[in-house]
């Protein structure tokens, strides 16, 4: 301090140290700006201490039939003091909501061999099948494919003219 202050503080003599005549007027504005900065650091451990931790996440309007329900459950009990906001969208707007900071994580469906710019954790695994009648043109296939709609599709139309 003496060097940054450009003034000699304390006398250094006969192995004693002692404050100057400049020390000694210093002295209280020193002290009054260690309190100061004392309280201030209490008041920044305090608001810091305070802060709402907040976590928001989105899923689709199905993801209670889903594990992923569970977790974010789980994380609920285990850290409440993460302030939870949790909302349904629908799987085409969800990856969306990450790119524009609206989210900080998603649970969705991914459909075919989407490119994503995105860490995925893949948590389960589903199959979509389509049920109909035993009597529907399209029971008698094990896999539907886009070829065989049209198929059908043609035969159905030849077949009701």
């Amino acid at each position: 301090m003496e060097k940054a202050w450009n003034v000699q503080l304390f006398s250094r003599a006969h192995r004693t140290v002692t404050l100057t005549h400049a020390g000694e007027t210093i002295l209280p504005a020193v002290l009054e700006l260690l309190e100061k900065e004392q309280q201030l650091n209490r008041v920044i451990k305090n608001q810091s201490s305070k802060e709402i931790k907040e976590l928001v996440i989105k899923g689709i309007p199905s993801i209670s039939q889903y594990q992923a329900f569970n977790v974010i459950t789980d994380f609920a009990k285990q850290y409440p003091d993460v302030n939870l906001k949790f909302s349904e969208a629908e799987t085409d707007t969800l990856l969306d909501t990450l790119d524009d900071g609206n989210a900080d994580i998603v649970f969705t469906r991914l459909f075919g061999n989407k490119q994503l710019h995105h860490d995925m954790l893949i948590n389960d695994q589903d199959y979509f099948v389509a049920l109909m009648p035993k009597i529907h043109p399209l029971a008698g296939y094990k896999k539907i494919n886009d070829g065989v709609i049209k198929e059908r599709i043609l035969f159905t139309i030849g077949f009701i003219d």
